[in-house]
């Protein structure tokens, strides 16, 4: 059993080391029979350490003694290592076996050479995640009642160190400082993310563009999104159903005319949910299944789930996941992840900025054309 601990006397801290030595100062303490209750925590998961503390001091030193490693023992003689190589069966979609066999070498060595590197580009995040679970698995047993606990774990798993801080700053001292001593390697792993890595550059690109496009769907009327901007535009129109169904415009010339917003929140709709499809291996959508929602709010929502779903789908992505290419990618071919996420949030930002463009013509002027019934 190794690694350190920290104990706790009520909210102040009572010691922090080794397990034998913080175990023998608890032995001491309960041969003094101090009405104190002690809580004892892993610094490396978060979770109550339990300690045997009976028998003599010399016991409890003996059962929590880090075994000495002899550094000669199991020395190996010369020759090659087995590799201990295991077969077993792989499933693969055929772009997956397409693009393996293209790689050098064989296709099991392509593999193997995937998952070592995914080992190491993952092992920071995996270190930060540790760290995130342990603070919080300490501070909901120090701290879930206290004011701002579910807040200041929201901020954890933020990544937020700011506001981790803020919201920790009236508890008492002891726990708070050990609270942000554990939380803090998640913090310093996901800055140096921010710097370097190619999902942090597409998030913050993403999130800037998503920035743009919730600021013009906010407030955002009905009455805007059935305003046309022109007599001749991109519009959406009502199917003996009942159901709002967008043109769909057989060349990209200018004279096709400015879209109105109905119809750029449409093609929102219907570019998101195909390019999730696509690269989540799911049946994409017919573009004629898509409709308008009816309503601002409810086509607003919609979008947002779609952001919703985006941002999991991008949190979820491995560096190498990125970067492997699709095949059968939409709406750029043979594209990978990255590309596609680039693409997305080149396209958010160009609609979004049509949104907002209407609604400034809008403002000023659809007092002198009748809105669409």
């Amino acid at each position: 059993m190794s690694g350190t601990v920290t104990a706790f006397a009520g909210e102040e801290l009572f010691a922090r080391g080794e397990r034998m030595e913080v175990g023998v100062l608890l032995w001491r303490a309960a041969r003094r029979r101090d009405e104190q209750t002690y809580l004892v925590f892993d610094d490396q998961t978060g979770r109550p350490a339990d300690f045997d503390l009976s028998g003599t001091e010399e016991d409890v030193r003996a059962r929590y003694q880090q075994p000495h490693r002899d550094s000669t023992s199991g020395a190996k003689g010369p020759g090659r290592p087995k590799l201990g190589v295991v077969g077993r069966e792989v499933t693969l979609l055929p772009r997956h076996w397409e693009w393996l066999q293209n790689q050098r070498g064989t296709a099991s060595a392509a593999i193997r050479r995937l998952v070592d590197e995914a080992r190491r580009s993952g092992q920071t995040e995996h270190l930060a995640a540790q760290a995130r679970q342990a603070a919080d698995r300490f501070m909901a047993v120090m701290a879930g009642n206290r004011p701002g606990y579910e807040e200041a774990s929201r901020a954890l798993y933020s990544n937020d160190r700011a506001r981790l801080h803020e919201l920790t700053e009236d508890w008492p001292t002891d726990i708070r400082d050990h609270a942000r001593h554990l939380a803090e390697p998640s913090f310093v792993e996901a800055s140096q993310r921010e710097r370097s890595s190619l999902k942090a550059l597409l998030l913050g690109q993403f999130e800037t563009a998503w920035a743009l496009t919730d600021h013009h769907l906010q407030g955002l009327t009905t009455s805007e999104c059935m305003w046309r901007p022109a007599n001749k535009c991109l519009h959406i129109s009502k199917d003996p159903e009942g159901g709002w169904r967008a043109d769909w415009p057989e060349t990209e010339d200018y004279t096709i005319g400015p879209p109105s917003i109905a119809w750029t929140t449409w093609h929102i709709l219907f570019w998101w949910e195909t390019v999730l499809c696509h690269l989540e291996d799911r049946p994409p959508p017919q573009r004629e299944s898509i409709l308008w929602p009816g309503a601002a709010e409810t086509a607003c929502q919609a979008i947002g789930d779609l952001y919703a779903q985006w941002l999991r789908f991008l949190n979820g992505a491995s560096e190498q996941d990125l970067k492997l290419p699709l095949g059968e990618s939409w709406p750029i071919k043979d594209a990978s992840t990255a590309q596609i996420a680039v693409w997305l949030n080149v396209e958010l930002t160009k609609n979004a900025a049509e949104i907002g463009m209407v609604r400034f013509l809008y403002a000023v002027g659809h007092k002198h054309q009748e809105p669409e019934p």
